[in-house]
């Protein structure tokens, strides 16, 4: 299957103003889901809808524990990237509580692609021989938009294969999406990668050189006077020039990101994570334009009786909970199609959403009891 992309999937991608799609995958039942206390049952999966207690929720598909990440992307992230590649901005993101799958369906694992990776395979299986030269697309960035925000480098020469110690990632052929989408803009295009996590209510860069000496420096979220499109100041983006770079320079920034052991999950991530892929398009006048996909892996939503935590852990939990549910309260914005913040925050999934622009939600839980059921 190495089809270009034909149009059928545009029913799926939010258009600006318009519906936000929302998925529901149920994560494989583990042992320790047969103890939760909240059950959401759901009609089968075509129903595209949950009940939990007197509250119905509608989804616009449901995914049940076998779904692929592959059947996952198709449906909910690859108009995205279609979007993308056409020149607009998107954002996808996964939400649910701790434990339920999120970091795994968007980060995967060594041997099973991510919808990071397959966002990274799509882009570059779409672009091939279009991938222009570093220098010359920064000099026709500097021409048409001087980016004085951001630091920009070559992926060969930010990564450090001693020191890091990255592993080349060898996903199998069958493990990722082959379609591709159809370039129809002459010219040549760039792939900057950068990563961010916010901890605790601050910003900070995941590409950033860090030691035991060094404390991190929290970056300010700033709003473009002209675009009103908002930015991280001080930024580390990544020029890749291949696949293989642009996974390389994923795993550096994932291995910085928070992560502490809960009662509740072993490996629980501690601030919400983003990727940003920005797509630099440089035409036959040397004129630049640049789209955006952010594709946001929020921490769960923590009972902290549950998760046991404290001190730290208990601060961070707070922190998640008050950040998610301004995140909310931007979803219901955006569904009555306010263009008004809360307030200001540092949540970029929230800005993103207040904004308007074209988004999908992925919403994880974890099945209990039966077939059917799911701690929400």
């Amino acid at each position: 299957m190495s089809d270009t992309h034909t149009d059928s999937s545009k029913e799926n991608s939010q258009k600006p103003g318009g519906k936000l799609p929302v998925f529901l995958r149920l994560k494989p039942k583990s042992l320790k889901a047969a103890a939760a206390d909240r059950v959401l049952k759901i009609d089968p999966p075509e129903s595209s809808r949950a009940v939990m207690g007197n509250k119905e929720y509608k989804f616009d598909q449901i995914f049940d524990e076998n779904v692929t990440q592959i059947e996952l992307y198709k449906r909910a992230l690859f108009p995205q990237v279609e979007n993308v590649l056409e020149g607009h901005d998107s954002l996808f993101f996964t939400m649910g509580a701790s434990g339920s799958g999120k970091s795994y369906t968007t980060l995967g694992t060594k041997t099973t692609p991510g919808m990071v990776h397959l966002a990274v395979n799509t882009l570059f299986r779409s672009l091939e021989e279009r991938i222009g030269d570093y220098e010359e697309l920064e000099r026709a960035s500097e021409n048409t938009n001087p980016d004085k925000t951001s630091t920009t480098i070559e992926a060969s020469l930010f990564l450090d294969w001693t020191k890091d110690n990255l592993q080349k990632l060898a996903f199998a052929d069958e493990s990722l999406y082959h379609d591709k989408v159809k370039i129809d803009k002459a010219g040549s295009y760039g792939v900057y990668i950068s990563m961010a996590e916010i901890y605790n209510d601050k910003v900070f860069d995941l590409f950033e050189e860090t030691s035991p000496n060094k404390k991190r420096t929290a970056l300010n979220v700033n709003t473009d006077p002209y675009t009103r499109k908002t930015f991280l100041a001080g930024i580390t983006k990544i020029f890749a020039a291949n696949e293989q770079e642009a996974y390389r320079v994923l795993e550096r920034g994932q291995k910085l990101r928070t992560s502490h052991s809960t009662g509740s999950n072993d490996t629980s991530s501690r601030s919400h994570a983003f990727t940003c892929f920005e797509l630099k398009h440089k035409d036959s006048h040397n004129v630049v334009n640049t789209s955006l996909l952010t594709i946001a892996d929020l921490a769960g939503t923590e009972r902290n009786k549950l998760a046991k935590t404290a001190g730290n852990r208990f601060q961070e939990s707070c922190a998640i909970n008050q950040s998610l549910m301004l995140l909310g309260q931007c979803l219901e914005l955006q569904r009555t199609d306010e263009k008004r913040y809360p307030r200001a925050t540092p949540n970029a999934v929230a800005v993103h959403v207040a904004a308007g622009e074209p988004a999908a939600i992925v919403a994880c839980g974890e099945p209990v009891a039966h077939k059917g059921a799911s701690r929400w």
